[in-house]
């Protein structure tokens, strides 16, 4: 509850009910679960989309089934097209990324699907 007095006495009252929360109820980001990166237009490359609260992402690494950096993208164009290094294909499969924002690092894991 808020109460205010102006100069001259008067009195004026606000109330407002708080709920808590955690932070990740605040920040939202959209992450895709699959792609499929086979030129027909839709789904080609996986992109993170974060809010306004968040911030934008900055980093992005890429992580193959055994562990083994395959792909990283660093700046502010935030793409992955299923490629390595040295552009190749990747095969079919589950591939694991990290991504930073402000300072956090997020974490999960991709279908690649051709």
């Amino acid at each position: 509850m808020l109460q205010v007095t102006d100069a001259n006495g008067c009195t004026g009252t606000a109330t407002q009910l708080l709920a808590p929360g955690t932070y990740d109820d605040l920040v939202g980001y959209t992450v895709p679960n699959v792609f499929t990166p086979n030129g027909d237009g839709y789904n080609d490359v996986f992109t993170l989309d974060t809010d306004a609260f968040l911030g934008p992402c900055t980093d992005l690494f890429i992580y193959n089934r055994w562990g083994q950096k395959i792909f990283e993208s660093l700046g502010n164009n935030i793409t992955w097209d299923g490629t390595t290094f040295a552009g190749e294909p990747c095969v079919p499969g589950t591939y694991f990324y990290l991504f930073n924002v402000n300072g956090m690092t997020f974490e999960g894991s991709v279908l690649l699907n051709r």
